[in-house]
Formats: structure tokens, C-alpha cells, sequence
């Protein structure tokens, strides 16, 4: 189980986020991440994915725009166990089968398509409903 994020660099929305020394900022059991849209939860997402995989091109595919730095991650798992993205590699010095590092973050992921996708079904069904009440009068 992940215990803590030690390094984002270049990612997305993070030009370089380290971790406190102290036990600020560490995962538990149970962990909610929220914010407003255009923060970096969907790249948070996509950093677990590659981790995970073992896939570089998520990490990659989220290099942040203009940066002349290479993306580098650092996380550190329970028992004190580092997995390391760095020159486009991922350095996982864990022995566990892909997929089981991270679990459920694509339910997260998941969860936030499938309600934009819901919203826009709604918006159109109600700008439809609306318009034609307005010209059925």
C-alpha cells in the first residue's frame, strides 16, 4: 500500500510537490482526494496507472507544457519500499503483480467520466425539454 507521494516533478499541474519529513501528507487505508476542476486529480490518476502498469507513456502523456525537465516520481510504499519514475522509465523495486499497487484508483477516474458524461446527457435533455415548451405554447 502506498504510504506517501515524495516527489512530483514535471507532471501536469505539479512543477516540482515534495513531502514533509514528518507523517503530514501520508495515505491511509481510506483516502479522498477532491478539488476544484483543473487541479491535477485526473493526473494524480494517471501517475498510479503508470506506476501500477509498470507504463510509462501515462506519466509521459502528462509532462507539463513548456518544461525542458523529464517527469520524475517518487513513492514511497509501507514497509519502506520506493517506486521511482525517472528518465521515462519506471524504476518499481516492488515484486507484485501489475495492477495491485494501487488499488481502485480508476474508480475514481471511473466515477468522474461517467458523471460528466451524465451531466451532458442531462444538460441536453433539458435544453431539449426546454426549448420545446417554449415553442409548443
Amino acid at each position: 500500500m502506498i504510504k506517501r507521494i515524495n516527489l512530483l516533478k514535471e507532471i501536469g499541474r505539479f512543477s516540482a510537490l515534495n513531502s514533509t519529513r514528518d507523517s503530514e501528507g501520508d495515505f491511509s487505508k481510506l483516502n479522498v482526494i477532491y478539488a476544484s476542476n483543473a487541479c491535477g486529480k485526473s493526473t494524480l490518476c494517471d501517475v498510479f496507472r503508470s506506476l501500477d502498469t509498470d507504463n510509462p507513456a501515462y506519466i509521459i502523456g502528462r509532462k507539463r507544457f513548456g518544461s525542458n525537465t523529464e517527469p520524475e516520481v517518487v513513492v514511497l510504499l509501507e514497509g519502506g519500499q520506493t517506486i521511482r519514475f525517472q528518465d521515462s522509465q519506471c524504476r518499481n523495486q516492488v515484486n507484485q503483480e501489475p495492477g495491485t499497487l494501487f488499488r481502485n484508483y480508476n474508480i475514481v477516474t471511473s466515477t468522474a467520466y461517467l458523471k460528466q458524461d451524465l451531466y451532458r446527457r442531462f444538460r441536453r435533455k433539458l435544453d431539449y425539454n426546454i426549448h420545446h415548451v417554449l415553442f409548443s405554447i
